[in-house]
């Protein structure tokens, strides 16, 4: 971790996973206080090419990659609901880019874009019919996982002309040994537009803090 302090505040940053987490602390201080951040960013868009002819999921895949297959208490992957719904939008047997295909244009056509309201699980979006962001890209992740194929959130921001920043979450899916980005909410699929800065993996969020 590298430690110091910064304006009365002590600053700790530490590497976790593929991500990197800064803490700020500044026990006794009070009044108002602000944290800024700069950064310079040159986006890029990229748009990637599913494997063709389009072959199988395959049966297994690097051990590494099990925890992104793995459901959790927000990608229930594992729900028969989950289960029930694949099977009915990508019937077996199943390939690699008409599954993906299936599953995104579910999650974009047929889960009613919301604002951001807070977290919401796969299956809350599924019941509803409706989510944000993040709520749609969980769904495309339990649905991807339950399908073989290993799936994570990113999360970033929305970059634009004006003073906001809008927060953003999206998923990949890990194929032939590439994380392809898809973002059901915005109608990406398989590629990211310039705007869309990256700045963390995981179903993690951008900031979090203390009363």
């Amino acid at each position: 971790a590298i430690i110091g302090r910064r304006d009365g505040a002590l600053v700790v940053e530490e590497a976790l996973g593929d991500n990197r987490i800064v803490t700020w602390s500044a026990p006794g201080l009070t009044g108002s206080h602000s944290i800024t951040v700069s950064y310079r960013v040159s986006g890029r868009a990229l748009r990637y090419q599913l494997p063709s002819p389009d072959p199988p999921i395959p049966a297994a895949v690097p051990k590494e990659l099990g925890e992104h297959l793995r459901a959790t208490e927000t990608i229930q992957a594992d729900h028969a609901e989950i289960g029930d719904l694949l099977q009915r939008i990508a019937p077996e047997p199943r390939t690699i880019e008409k599954t993906l295909r299936a599953i995104f244009d579910y999650t974009h056509e047929r889960i009613e874009p919301i604002p951001f309201k807070g977290t919401t699980d796969a299956l809350t979006a599924l019941r509803l019919g409706e989510g944000s962001c993040n709520g749609k890209s969980r769904l495309f992740a339990a649905l991807a996982r339950r399908a073989g194929l290993p799936a994570r959130l990113v999360g970033g921001l929305i970059l634009g002309s004006g003073a906001k920043r809008t927060s953003h979450q999206w998923v990949e899916a890990w194929v032939n040994g590439v994380w392809i980005p898809f973002c059901p909410l915005n109608g990406h699929f398989a590629s990211i537009p310039a705007r869309d800065l990256s700045l963390y993996t995981g179903d993690e969020v951008l900031f979090t803090h203390s009363a």
